[in-house]
């Protein structure tokens, strides 16, 4: 016939008349009745048309978090992910942790949910807030998210995951160094097609190898290398950027 669900403001209740709570003839219902910063604790039971009651579901325990979410959003860039999420109010809000897990990728499948960083929040506020989180250089492959919304008390809340996912690029790309001139320190972007053993090295004007940025297997993806040059002198150097077959060469400025 349905689901019989039961609620009650403390833990291990039994299943009785003072603790039903609703009867739901689908496998999704909301409870609009909750108080802000109040704990729940729910159990569910299906009901045969005869009345008859199957075994009932474990505990599941929520609490009303104080916090209005009314977006939450991801991007790519390259093989970054921006994560942005926006609060109309707030009240004795802790802060989030940002949850990431696999849905699949070239290395591993499915796996759990694992934080992956933290942003503070602020506070109590009846204005709206914005907030965002970076995921950065992720191989290519599908990706959820999550907020875990956290208050003073230490009550939390997840919101809605929402997908991604980062596609491998199609050509072999070399981009130009950032900033540049630098000094002392400057970024190498480049794109892989496919599984390639990379090698990204500095030369100097006369071919000599000053540095060694990358000598590995990558998968296919999008990647960003940092490198300081402080022990250097000021001058024009080549990077050259070797991927299987696959090479390109570029130039570079460093300016003390």
């Amino acid at each position: 016939m349905g689901y019989q669900i039961y609620r009650s403001s403390t833990s291990g209740f039994p299943l009785n008349e003072s603790t039903k709570f609703a009867l739901a003839f689908d496998s999704t219902f909301v409870d609009a009745t909750t108080s802000k910063g109040t704990g729940y604790f729910y159990r569910i039971a299906a009901e045969d048309v005869h009345g008859n009651m199957g075994a009932s579901s474990i505990e599941l325990n929520e609490t009303s978090i104080d916090v209005e979410l009314s977006s939450f959003t991801c991007s790519i860039s390259s093989s970054d992910v921006l994560l942005q999420w926006r609060t109309e109010t707030e009240k004795n809000s802790y802060g989030f942790e940002i949850e990431r897990r696999v849905v699949s990728s070239q290395v591993s499948a499915i796996s759990d949910w694992q934080k992956i960083g933290s942003v503070r929040a602020h506070g109590t506020s009846n204005a709206p807030n914005e907030y965002s989180f970076t995921d950065k250089n992720l191989l290519v492959g599908r990706y959820d998210y999550r907020l875990k919304q956290i208050d003073n008390s230490g009550s939390f809340k997840y919101s809605q995951s929402v997908e991604i996912e980062i596609i491998a690029p199609n050509n072999f790309t070399l981009f130009q160094n950032y900033p540049n001139p630098f000094n002392p320190s400057t970024t190498f972007s480049f794109d892989i097609p496919s599984n390639s053993f990379v090698s990204l090295k500095v030369f100097d004007q006369l071919g000599r190898e000053v540095a060694n940025i990358v000598s590995e297997e990558l998968s296919a993806g999008s990647y960003s290398r940092q490198w300081n040059a402080a022990n250097l002198s000021s001058g024009i150097y080549f990077y050259r950027l070797q991927a299987g077959s696959l090479s390109e060469t570029k130039k570079l400025t460093m300016m003390k």
